[in-house]
This record gives C-alpha cells, sequence and structure tokens, in this order.
C-alpha cells in the first residue's frame, strides 16, 4: 500500500481536483478562443475565477473550522500576484477587442 506524503496530497488537491472539476469550462474556454470568439473565453474564465473566489474559498474556510484546521483568508505574499492578474483583466476587458485572430 502506498503512503501519501504532504506533497502528493497537496499535489491532488491543489492541481488535479480543480482541473478535473472545472475540466468542462476549461474545454469551452480553449474552444471558443480557437473560434476566435474572445468575450466567450474570457468571460467564462473570469466567471469561473468569481466562482471559485467567492464561493469555494469562504465555504473551505466554514468546513475548516468546526474541524479546528488553521484556515484563513489571510494569504501571505499572494496580494500583488492577484492585483496585478485584476489589472491584466481589467485592461484586457476594457479593451473590448482582442488582437487574437
Amino acid at each position: 500500500m502506498h503512503d501519501f506524503d504532504d506533497a502528493d496530497v497537496r499535489f491532488i488537491g491543489l492541481i488535479l481536483l480543480p482541473l478535473v472539476g472545472n475540466a468542462a469550462e476549461h474545454v469551452t474556454s480553449v474552444w471558443m478562443a480557437c473560434k476566435g470568439k474572445m468575450e466567450l473565453t474570457i468571460g467564462v474564465a473570469v466567471g469561473s475565477s468569481i466562482q471559485i473566489a467567492a464561493g469555494m474559498i469562504p465555504l473551505l474556510v466554514l468546513i475548516a473550522w468546526p474541524l479546528h484546521k488553521d484556515l484563513t483568508l489571510f494569504f501571505v505574499g499572494r496580494t500583488h500576484k492577484n492585483a496585478c492578474s485584476a489589472d491584466v483583466c481589467r485592461l484586457t476587458l476594457r479593451r473590448s477587442f482582442s488582437l487574437w485572430r
């Protein structure tokens, strides 16, 4: 029997589960991008991000609370990455057209 170490559990939880769980959204986004429908592609990608940020993260915090797990909404060192990705998204949506043809 294989013993899972901490890295295996983190890989499954952080990489595999979100990819498998959102496979339909990823396929739709890539398919629409190949067809040149960038508004729909960005809408699917941004909608998925908002769904995770606004729904799943607070839900996981509430689930961890009665289990006495230390899970907060304080993400150390990731604030500048989130701000940068929000700016890229804002600039992409503000232009309202894409150079991908």
